[in-house]
């Protein structure tokens, strides 16, 4: 078995010795929805407020984009944070506490929001390219999301501000870029996987030419791929804790004792 699907299979171990995790999922959708619905809001009633000018509406309405995009992300950065926190202090020996871990993401609130404004531009900026340049765009964005894999547990547990922390997160990429990127990719890999059973009540639901059973089948798969969404969020959040203290000290976490964790950085 290769040290990639051992370390995710002591991830979910993990997960499972630490179901409170999931609780921080549910407050990023939570939390996401309720920023999404107050930005919408104002959209619709410039709609209504802008009938005959198209161009303001459009300025206005890409502004509004924009704050939309930098909020979302700062509160997904923010409850990512504070699940990693969670994550770390389960590997640490300490229960994780969700409060807690919360409180010890909003003392390092400003380096988080910092590295989401770092974040949302780069984001922004790869989107304008990517109909002018699409393989460099597609280039620049698989490394960014590589890097980005390192960059926000650097922020959150060394306290260092978003510049400083994507250069310390070049570094262990350069040392740790083989396991990231197949941890990723076999992730990926689980939901395709996951999505399989998905299928078939789909399949059943749409041949039944049946409103009540096409509704039913789609809240089906809605439920399905909510809870998968919810788990492989905190499988990825405990996987990437475990590469990120590796590589930073050089020593396995109690979890993953036996794992051969000095393969993963050879």
């Amino acid at each position: 078995m290769s040290t990639t699907s051992t370390l995710l299979r002591a991830s979910f171990r993990v997960l499972i010795g630490n179901k409170r995790l999931i609780a921080f999922p549910v407050m990023a959708f939570t939390a996401e929805a309720v920023v999404l619905a107050a930005f919408v809001a104002p959209y619709v009633a410039m709609r209504h407020g802008f009938p005959a000018g198209p161009t303001h509406l459009g300025i206005a309405g890409y502004g509004l984009g924009v704050l939309c995009y930098l909020a979302l992300t700062a509160v997904s950065a923010y409850v990512n944070a504070a699940l990693l926190i969670a994550v770390g202090q389960g590997m640490q020996g300490g229960q994780p506490n969700v409060g807690g871990a919360l409180r010890c993401a909003s003392r390092v609130l400003p380096s988080i929001l910092a590295w989401s404004v770092v974040s949302s531009t780069v984001g922004l900026l790869v989107r304008a390219l990517d109909r002018r340049v699409p393989m460099v765009t597609a280039i620049l964005g698989i490394s960014w999301s590589a890097l980005s894999f390192f960059a926000l547990p650097v922020v959150v547990f060394e306290g260092v501000g978003p510049l400083r922390g994507t250069r310390r997160a070049a570094e262990l990429l350069r040392s740790a870029w083989r396991e990231e990127a197949t941890g990723t990719l076999r992730l990926g890999g689980i939901l395709l996987l996951l999505a399989i059973p998905a299928a078939p009540v789909l399949f059943f639901g749409f041949g039944s030419e049946n409103v009540t059973a096409m509704l039913l089948a789609v809240a089906v798969c809605a439920l399905w791929f909510g809870l998968c969404g919810l788990v492989l969020s905190c499988l990825t959040s405990v996987y990437r804790v475990a590469v990120y203290l590796y590589a930073t000290t050089n020593v396995a976490p109690a979890q993953f004792t036996g794992v051969d964790l000095g393969r993963a950085f050879a």
